[in-house]
């Protein structure tokens, strides 16, 4: 009975050995059988951690974040409408002198050309001589009103010498007036007044900063107040007109940045933003124009207003890319 009694403990003791040794191996070879089908797997590649530094693989936690996306939109460059001044005479005249060429720089207020006129020399003419009746025309109504006050005239020679008085007054000031529309400024009127000197020539001026770009007159010629004779355009800030695809209008917002490249240079980025989109669709290429202002850097030669890029890159403030392919 007793040596039944060990034999039985003894069974069960190597039965709760084999339980322990069951239990303590089976995640082994689970993790085996894991391993061996991952490794079998062409799906899956394993990559040794100097292998992810090397192919720059970052890895991050998931997180909501703004998603950018390329677009690609055909456009071209041109100058800023609101920097374009077509330049020319308020009188008629000849041309006497020319100082500026296509191509020069001009500073605002800077001389472009010199025409002589003889509507302005008639024009301050007859200002010279409306100044010297109206100095005339005031001694006689002070005149007139000391006599009045003294009762050595009647009330109706004091009227008569008022209302000539009113009369040169207002054809002097009409003279002034005309001589401000034919350009003239008030310290040149102040010249004409202390030396009483005509001068028939006028100046053309520039009226901002900028560069030439258009000529057309010639030395002699005689113009018109019509004719256009210089265009001067500041390219300090260009703009770009991109042609969306109507597909594509709701992704494109004013106050988008962008990145503009041109094929003459093709490794610069030039900056700027979407300020207008236009709310009509052309029937028959079924875009909208949207304009980007750019400034146009200083220290690199300005780009033509003609010039079209070859690609560009729009960086939209909302979190999409416009990225436009610039045709020439």
């Amino acid at each position: 009975m007793k040596k039944n009694l060990i034999n039985l403990f003894l069974m069960i003791l190597i039965l709760q050995i084999g339980v322990f040794t069951f239990s303590a191996c089976s995640p082994k070879k689970e993790n085996k059988e894991n391993e061996t089908r991952q490794d079998t797997n062409p799906n899956i590649v394993h990559l040794d951690p100097s292998s992810i530094k090397a192919a720059g693989i970052k890895v991050e936690e998931i997180s909501m974040r703004r998603l950018n996306f390329p677009l690609n939109f055909p456009g071209k460059i041109m100058p800023d409408e609101n920097r374009v001044a077509h330049i020319g005479s308020r009188i008629p005249g000849r041309v006497i002198g020319v100082k500026a060429n296509i191509g020069d720089e001009v500073k605002k207020g800077g001389t472009l050309a010199k025409i002589d006129s003889p509507e302005l020399g008639e024009a301050e003419s007859n200002f010279l001589k409306l100044e010297a009746n109206l100095k005339v025309a005031e001694k006689g109504y002070d005149r007139a009103k000391r006599l009045l006050d003294g009762k050595a005239i009647g009330l109706g020679e004091f009227q008569r010498r008022e209302a000539e008085y009113l009369n040169v007054k207002a054809e002097f000031q009409a003279a002034k007036e005309r001589l401000y529309l034919l350009g003239l400024k008030n310290e040149d009127i102040e010249r004409l007044i202390s030396d009483h000197a005509i001068n028939s020539q006028m100046a053309i001026k520039a009226p901002f900063s900028g560069t030439v770009v258009g000529r057309n007159l010639t030395l002699g010629e005689v113009i018109e107040p019509s004719t256009k004779l210089f265009t001067i355009i500041d390219l300090s800030k260009l703009w770009v007109i991109a042609d969306v695809p109507e597909k594509d209008i709701s992704l494109v917002k004013t106050g988008q940045e962008a990145n503009i490249k041109v094929s003459s240079y093709p490794q610069e980025r030039f900056a700027g933003k979407v300020t207008y989109v236009s709310d009509l669709v052309d029937p028959a290429t079924r875009t909208v124009k949207a304009r980007i202002e750019v400034e146009n850097p200083p220290e690199s030669p300005p780009t033509p207003p003609w010039k079209r890029g070859d690609e560009g890159d729009f960086k939209g403030g909302n979190g999409g890319i416009l990225k436009p392919e610039m045709f020439a």
